[in-house]
């Protein structure tokens, strides 16, 4: 699954992605926020990570989408954005999302979530969207 911005490209993980999701996710800044978010953030967390969201990816019906979020620029995973707990008879989920550090303040989560949360309307047909706001 892919969902290209202007500037991103939002596609399901690969075991590749492992590294990068380990560099951009090991802050503290980003721990304290998301509760079951670990910290230090080891690599072995990110397989973890990838393992669970390629199985979430195979699930038929799907109840998860986890997009990693690279820059069209480089190939690499500088975030996540999740849609997460979907019910398609209640028609709602949850999005949840993290980026780097590094790369705060360019307006790239905005881009992201503005195409999610398109994505979770139209797509997925889901009425009503929770998220927590840190």
């Amino acid at each position: 699954m892919k969902i290209i911005t202007k500037r991103l490209i939002l596609r399901d993980l690969k075991k590749t992605d492992a590294k990068d999701i380990h560099i951009n996710a090991n802050n503290i800044k980003i721990a304290r926020y998301i509760p079951p978010f670990p910290y230090p953030y080891s690599i072995k967390d990110a397989h973890l990570y990838i393992k669970s969201s390629i199985k979430h990816s195979k699930a038929k019906p799907r109840e998860t989408y986890d997009f990693g979020i690279t820059l069209k620029s480089e190939n690499k995973v500088i975030g996540m954005i999740s849609i997460s707990g979907i019910d398609k008879f209640q028609g709602t989920g949850m999005i949840g999302y993290w980026l780097g550090e590094k790369h705060w303040r360019n307006g790239y989560m905005k881009e992201a979530l503005t195409k999610v949360i398109d994505f979770a309307f139209n797509k997925i047909k889901l009425r009503r969207i929770d998220i927590s706001a840190f």
